[in-house]
């Protein structure tokens, strides 16, 4: 069925960094070339979807423990004794987010940002691995979510799997790689194209290297000794050409293991009126539309150093404030 909507003021389209530049350009508002390709009637040309940032991560560098029951393992935490605990205590293995125990911040020695408080990798502290959810009974969900063969696992980590390992995820903050998210068609149940180019720039690459030595210089610290963490030879069956743990090894896993972490941004872009690639003016409004705000994670214009969820919190409260000013709401 079809459905007419007038609205009084305005529209506020907030259906996020993927969502938002697909409802633009299926209602005519983005490229002129990519949108007459699609057979679509072009209302205004703008650059949506042209520039898309998000934040890769690596989680094949593991360490395997020689003492047991240390880690977070899924099929042996999910019990019934744990979540009364849980609940009675909130202070078990269920109180870390997605086995998440810890997150920092580090500066690798190639990072071009001459401001010294700025980071480039994001160390993600997991209480085991992703092969965590492995194992007999286990659900498998964070490979399957980051859409990992579980043949490639099983020949490379297999002997590992389900068992008491640690890992510090990195996550790389600034890439220099940019994506674009483009329409499949233009049926509205389709979903969209993205196109990450992730590592097209050579420097995320040695960003990442840098990340995995500074990482492995970490884990010979007595904190991590006394668990005899020790790098695991998960040699990937597609890198077999390079010998284990040099760059060239860990370039080739990093272009077979890297897995997104759905931070996905600027497909709307805000900026000034110099801006080739703002979608969006310092007001949220749709450059050549009146009455028309974007009000999400979509709209950043450059990468940042966190997740999305409170910079899109924050973008909402900000959006609200401006949008009442503009109709002199009090």
């Amino acid at each position: 069925m079809i459905h007419t909507v007038h609205a009084r003021k305005e529209v506020i389209l907030s259906a996020g960094p993927i969502a938002s530049p697909q409802l633009l350009m299926l209602s005519g508002v983005g490229p002129k070339d990519h949108l007459n390709d699609k057979g679509i009637s072009v209302i205004q040309d703008l650059p949506v979807g042209r520039v898309l940032y998000d934040h890769i991560c690596f989680p094949g560098l593991v360490f395997a423990l020689n003492t047991t029951d240390v880690a977070f393992i899924e099929n042996k935490g999910l019990t019934l004794s744990e979540v009364l605990e849980w609940l009675r205590n909130g202070d078990n293995i269920f109180a870390s987010p997605g086995g998440v125990e810890a997150i920092g911040y580090i500066k690798t020695h190639v990072s071009d940002d001459p401001d010294p408080t700025v980071p480039d990798i994001e160390l993600i502290d997991i209480g085991g691995s992703f092969l965590s959810d492995g194992g007999l009974g286990g659900s498998k969900a964070i490979r399957r979510g980051m859409r990992i063969s579980e043949a490639l696992i099983d020949e490379a980590f297999g002997s590992i799997d389900g068992k008491d390992t640690w890992s510090a995820i990195p996550m790389l903050l600034h890439p220099k790689s940019v994506g674009r998210l483009e329409l499949k068609d233009s049926n509205p149940f389709s979903n969209p194209k993205m196109i990450g180019n992730y590592f097209t720039v050579h420097k995320d690459v040695e960003t990442f290297v840098a990340a995995i030595r500074h990482i492995q210089r970490l884990v010979q610290t007595p904190p991590f000794q006394q668990f005899g963490a020790k790098l695991y030879n998960g040699h990937l069956r597609t890198c077999r050409e390079f010998e284990f743990d040099t760059d060239e090894y860990w370039e080739c896993a990093l272009r077979t293991l890297t897995a997104t972490l759905h931070h996905q941004i600027a497909t709307c872009r805000m900026g000034p009126e110099n801006d080739s690639l703002a979608v969006l003016n310092p007001e949220l409004q749709v450059r050549g539309i009146k009455n028309l705000r974007v009000v999400d994670t979509s709209i950043i214009p450059r990468t940042i150093s966190a997740h999305t969820n409170a910079p899109g919190m924050m973008i909402g409260l900000k959006g609200a404030d401006i949008i009442k000013h503009f109709w002199n709401i009090s």
